[in-house]
This record gives structure tokens, C-alpha cells and sequence, in this order.
């Protein structure tokens, strides 16, 4: 909480003790933060502003000291839950370190640049809703006895819809591109 994109300020921490690790602190708009069976937390297990003093750990839903907290009533995408987890004295066992510790902050990154991709195509899906729903309406809306359709100023807009949709494809496509090919 409280540090929003700033992951180098991230205040939930992760304490080595006797066979594992002790996590504590919370996690803000994690999508499937209640539902989920399994999370990757990132935690600090460094010093601050330390990127290479972040690690990843597996914690599995009914570990004792993790549970959900506060569920965000979102305006769109209502099917995705985003919410808060709390950790509070949360064991974790050195066999649920995700890699390498203090590689948690690449790792992140490395799954953020995909997931933006993710990000991209969703909203291509609802702009070609968008497209679909405007240009059925264009047709069937009539004005001065014809369809709104056939007025140059609405063909231009849809032009202008049907391009820009066409090129954030592309732009798609070349990114999926470029991770597969690493």
C-alpha cells in the first residue's frame, strides 16, 4: 500500500527464519486476490530502493497468516476480482522461492511487459465492439430518409475507426512478435 507503480518502495517484507521465510505486509489491486488457489508475492528481502532486494515467493491459499482483504468495486471488468491480500507472520518454506532470491523485481518486470500486451488486446476487443455496435447503428439510424451510414461525415468517422483498429492489430501483432522471439 502506499507505493503504487514505486515497487522499489514496496513495504511488504519477507524475514529469513528457521526453514523458511516470515512475510508481512499487504499487496493492493491484485487481480484474483481472494479467489485465487496460488499467488506470486514479491516481497523485500533487501535493503530499500534495492532492486536486486526484492524476491518472489509461492503462497499457497490457506497458509496460515494470508488471507484477503478488501475487495475493489471496480467500474468495469467486474468478472476479474481485484483485491487486497494481507500477510501477517506468513511462513513460507525456502522451497516456495520463485528463482533466485533478490531476482523477484526482473521477474516482475519480465511478466508486466507481457502483460501489457494482454492489456493491448483487451482493449482492441472492446474498440472492435465499439466499431461493430457503431457501424450497426449507422446503418439502421435514418435520417432525411436514409441511413446515417451513407453521410460522408459519418463514413468518415468509421473510416477513421476501421483504420486506427486495424493499425493497434498490427501494432499487436508485432509485439507478440518480438516476446516470442525473446
Amino acid at each position: 500500500p502506499n507505493t503504487g507503480s514505486d515497487a522499489l518502495r514496496m513495504q511488504t517484507v519477507a524475514k529469513k527464519v528457521d526453514g523458511g521465510w516470515e512475510l508481512n505486509g499487504a499487496k493492493n489491486w491484485i487481480t484474483h486476490g481472494i479467489s485465487g488457489n496460488v499467488a506470486v508475492v514479491l516481497a523485500r528481502t533487501g535493503e530499500l530502493l534495492d532492486s536486486r532486494g526484492i524476491s518472489a515467493f509461492i503462497v499457497e491459499r490457506g497458509t496460515p497468516g494470508f488471507k484477503g482483504g478488501k475487495k475493489e468495486n471496480k467500474l468495469g471488468m467486474r468478472a476479474s476480482e481485484t483485491a487486497e491480500m494481507i500477510f501477517e507472520n506468513c511462513f513460507v518454506p525456502d522451497e516456495n522461492v520463485l528463482g533466485e532470491l533478490g531476482d523477484g523485481f526482473i521477474q516482475a518486470m519480465k511478466i508486466l511487459d507481457g502483460g501489457r500486451i494482454s492489456i493491448a488486446a483487451l482493449s482492441l476487443g472492446i474498440a472492435k465492439g465499439a466499431y461493430k455496435a457503431a457501424l450497426q447503428y449507422s446503418k439502421e439510424r435514418e435520417q432525411f430518409g436514409k441511413p446515417i451510414s451513407s453521410f460522408q461525415g459519418i463514413s468518415f468517422k468509421l473510416a477513421d475507426m476501421a483504420t486506427e483498429i486495424e493499425a493497434a492489430q498490427l501494432l499487436i501483432d508485432q509485439s507478440c512478435y518480438l516476446k516470442n522471439e525473446g
